[in-house]
């Protein structure tokens, strides 16, 4: 069951941050977008907070910055065409690395 709200916070933390992305293109700092990011960023924290009562505070920050990591490289590339270089995946590949040694 943590694996689900896991999934389901950094869903929610990669809407907004698409939410971010595209009122930081079109140059509006304050909009709607950028409060409905913000309010999905809050909608984790209840989730964490789960997910932090069956993992330690360092296997919870590993997940979660590996997880966003891969994700954001995925929207980028997917919805914006931002293209990762080689290096920027070999960061993916120690970011997976970083998840499974840290869940042992």
């Amino acid at each position: 069951m943590i694996w689900v709200a896991v999934i389901l916070a950094v869903s929610l933390l990669l809407w907004g941050d698409d939410l971010l992305k595209q009122a930081a293109e079109s140059g509006q700092t304050i909009s709607y977008m950028v409060l409905a990011g913000a309010c999905l960023y809050a909608l984790t924290a209840p989730l964490w907070a789960y997910i932090m009562q069956g993992k330690s505070l360092a296997q919870v920050g590993v997940i979660y910055a590996a997880m966003t990591l891969i994700g954001l490289y995925a929207l980028g590339w997917f919805r914006y065409g931002e293209v990762p270089t080689n290096w920027q995946l070999v960061s993916l590949a120690l970011a997976v690395g970083a998840v499974i040694t840290s869940e042992m």
